[in-house]
């Protein structure tokens, strides 16, 4: 698919890309901050804090089907309207989650995952639009920083606002933000909506399977939605199985295997904008990505291999290197889904993308779980994940039409 549009040119997308930043890292906070401070409310929130996976599962199939959605949302208010409503309802969830019981938290799980899922799709359009090509990867990059930055603020909120003002006061304040932010936004409408081109009523009103039919259908966007599956699934293998894996299977201290996750996602934390800065001056993008995938692979089959017996430094290189490309690509990714996508079909498009991402947020657990309960080891999948990861990596660095 050829994009005629013309190109911007300049540093004017850098007040777009540090806005949807924080956009990113406020809807982030306020969809990861419930499951944190979910052992510190206890019964008061409504289920027991080793339930609340079912919580964060209706909030991310919420945002897998929400963003299906996204073309027709943008089209309808505009891309900087579709992120004023994201923020009104993650605002709206986290408020609901303040009322205690069961109906509340899941009803605001619900509003969360509404919010979460087209956000992404209205930022790339801004973004597409105002980025030249030689920066775009570092933007996306950096506004996709927004994730585990939300991260982060999720247990600085706890630390900082719950002791001394309560979990309900501290959720009713970041949900606060978020009407601020919502309100700032309006600010940015009539320059950053300006000039906006509608991806055609009729398509997106045809189905809501439109955009992923449309994203699927072009080659380099339908590989990077099978990369970006196979990628995902390493990244949450990590986030959600590592302590786990190193505790109760290799035998290490809780306090090492806690040490060890938390260095592998400050790697990933900061791998997002360097890999971002490599893809536009140095390696081409789809050349990393490729790089990335043969790097997890490998990593991950070293994770399997290690025994209580290897040394500690051999851990720390190995989750380091893991959380560095599984964390750190996804700027990237986005940003050379975007590339090849025509730039008044940005956010149309990306929202099909978006739905194959939060379907291996929503099903990678599930596979790793459904492995292990079958009879199969930590080793075992890990090592599957690694040859899904490598497969893709070579894929990807077999592509023709590279940058």
């Amino acid at each position: 698919m050829k994009d005629e549009s013309p190109r911007p040119q300049g540093t004017g997308f850098v007040i777009p890309m540090t806005a949807l930043l924080g956009v990113q890292g406020l809807l982030s906070l306020s969809v990861l901050v419930v499951p944190v401070i979910a052992p510190i409310a206890g019964a008061e929130l409504g289920v027991e804090a080793k339930s609340i996976g079912v919580f964060t599962g209706v909030m991310f199939s919420a945002s897998m089907i929400c963003s299906l959605m996204s073309g027709a949302i943008i089209e309808r208010f505009g891309a900087v309207g579709a992120v004023q409503i994201c923020l009104a309802l993650g605002a709206a969830g986290i408020a609901m989650v303040t009322l205690s019981g069961v109906f509340a938290l899941f009803a605001g799980g619900l509003l969360l995952g509404i919010a979460y899922g087209p956000n992404s799709a209205a930022s790339s359009e801004i973004l597409a639009r105002y980025t030249p090509d030689k920066f775009r990867n570092i933007a996306f990059s950096l506004k996709q920083s927004g994730m585990p930055l939300g991260s982060v603020l999720a247990g600085g909120a706890v630390v900082v606002l719950v002791e001394p003002y309560g979990w309900r006061v501290t959720l009713l304040i970041i949900g606060a933000v978020g009407v601020v932010a919502m309100i700032l936004m309006q600010g940015m409408k009539r320059n950053w909506d300006s000039g906006r081109v509608a991806g055609g009523t009729t398509r997106t009103r045809a189905s809501p399977l439109a955009p992923l039919r449309a994203v699927l259908a072009e080659r380099r966007t339908r590989l990077m939605c099978i990369a970006s599956l196979s990628f995902i699934y390493i990244q949450f293998a990590l986030s959600t199985f590592l302590v786990a894996y190193l505790y109760q299977e290799i035998g290490l201290s809780g306090s090492e295997a806690a040490t060890i996750y938390a260095a592998a996602h400050m790697a990933g934390v900061v791998a997002r904008p360097a890999l971002g800065v490599i893809a536009d001056g140095f390696i081409p993008p789809v050349r990393l990505l490729g790089i990335a995938g043969l790097l997890m692979c490998g990593g991950c089959i070293a994770l399997a291999l290690f025994t209580k017996d290897t040394p500690l430094v051999a851990f720390y290189a190995v989750t380091l290197l893991i959380g560095a490309t599984a964390s750190g690509w996804n700027g990237v990714g986005m940003a050379e889904v975007s590339r090849a996508i025509p730039a008044n079909q940005v956010g149309y498009m990306m929202g099909g993308y978006l739905f194959v991402c939060f379907t291996a947020v929503v099903t990678g657990p599930l596979v790793f779980s459904g492995i292990l309960a079958a009879g199969g080891s930590y080793q075992l999948a890990y090592g599957l994940f690694a040859i899904a990861a490598g497969i893709t990596g070579v894929s990807q660095l077999m592509q023709r039409d590279v940058h």
